[in-house]
C-alpha cells in the first residue's frame, strides 16, 4: 500500500483552483488501493471544508503541520498542545508584534487576536465570506498559533523573537514569506507523515510540497516539489512535476 501526502495551498492548490483532472487521478490512486491526504498547515476546519466544497476524497489530514492529525471520519490520530499558561504568553507577545494577522487555533478552528482589515476583506473574499468559520476555536484548548508579518524582512526576526522565548515549548515553521506557524515541541511535517505511514501500515512513502515548510519533509522521503515551488524546496526535491495528476502517474 502506498500513501501520498501532499501539501495544500500553491501545491494542489493553485491559482485559486484544482483540475479536474487531478481530483481524478486521486480518486484512481485511492481506488487502487493506495492511501491519500492532506498535510498543511491550516487548522483542520478550513482545511476540512475546502475539500468537502471541492468534492475531494481523501484517507487522513495532518493540520497544524503535524498538531492535529485525524482520518477522513475527523477522528484523531495524533494531536499534541501547547500548554494553557504557556499559551497565553504568547498570545500577549503576538499582540506585541507588529503583524497583519495574528491567530490561536484549536486545530479545528482560527480565533484572531490581530487583523488587518484590509486583510480581513481579502481573506473574506478568498473563503467566499466563510470567514464565520474561524471563530469558534475552543479557548481550552490551543494546538497552534500563526502570525503574518507586514514585510518578509522581519519574519525570521520575529520568529527568533517568539523561540527565544518559547522554545522549550513550541515548534517555528516558516510558510510562505511573511507567514509563520506555531505548533507543540516537536510537530513537523515529516514527523506527522510517519505517524500517519505507522498508523495504517503504508509500505511506500511520497510527499510532495512548494514552500519552506515542506522542506524537511521532502529531505526525509525523498519527496517532490510543484512547479512554482520555492527555490529551496525544488533544491531538496528529488523530482519536479508541473500537475499534479503527472505525480500520481509517476507513482502508481
Amino acid at each position: 500500500m502506498k500513501l501520498l501526502a501532499s501539501d495544500y495551498d500553491g501545491t494542489l492548490l493553485r491559482n485559486r483552483r484544482i483540475d479536474k483532472g487531478d481530483i481524478e487521478a486521486i480518486e484512481r490512486f485511492r481506488v487502487a488501493g493506495n492511501l491519500f491526504g492532506i498535510v498543511t498547515g491550516r487548522p483542520y476546519g478550513s482545511i476540512r471544508n475546502e475539500l468537502r466544497a471541492r468534492k475531494i476524497n481523501y484517507d487522513f489530514v495532518i493540520s497544524i503541520n503535524g498538531g492535529y492529525i485525524v482520518d477522513h471520519k475527523g477522528e484523531i490520530i495524533h494531536e499534541d498542545r501547547i500548554p494553557l499558561n504557556i499559551s497565553e504568553q504568547i498570545c500577549e507577545q503576538i499582540l506585541k508584534e507588529d503583524l497583519v494577522l495574528g491567530g490561536v487555533n484549536d486545530g479545528i478552528f482560527l480565533r484572531y487576536l490581530v487583523m488587518d482589515y484590509t486583510l480581513k476583506m481579502r481573506i473574506a473574499r478568498y473563503f467566499r465570506n466563510r470567514v464565520y468559520l474561524h471563530r469558534k476555536a475552543d479557548p481550552n484548548i490551543v494546538r497552534g498559533f500563526v502570525m503574518h508579518v507586514r514585510d518578509a524582512s522581519n519574519a525570521d526576526t520575529v520568529a527568533k523573537r517568539v523561540m527565544d522565548n518559547f522554545g522549550e515549548h513550541i515548534s517555528c515553521h516558516r510558510n510562505a514569506d511573511i507567514i509563520i506557524d506555531l505548533a507543540a515541541k516537536g510537530v513537523a511535517k515529516d514527523n506527522a507523515v510517519q505517524i500517519v505511514a505507522d498508523y495504517f501500515g503504508a509500505e511506500e512513502i511520497y510527499v510532495i510540497g512548494d514552500s519552506f515548510n515542506d522542506i524537511e519533509m521532502i529531505k526525509r522521503f525523498n519527496g517532490f516539489a510543484i512547479s512554482g515551488a520555492n527555490e529551496k524546496v525544488k533544491a531538496v526535491a528529488s523530482k519536479e512535476f508541473k500537475q499534479f495528476i503527472e505525480l500520481v502517474d509517476y507513482i502508481s
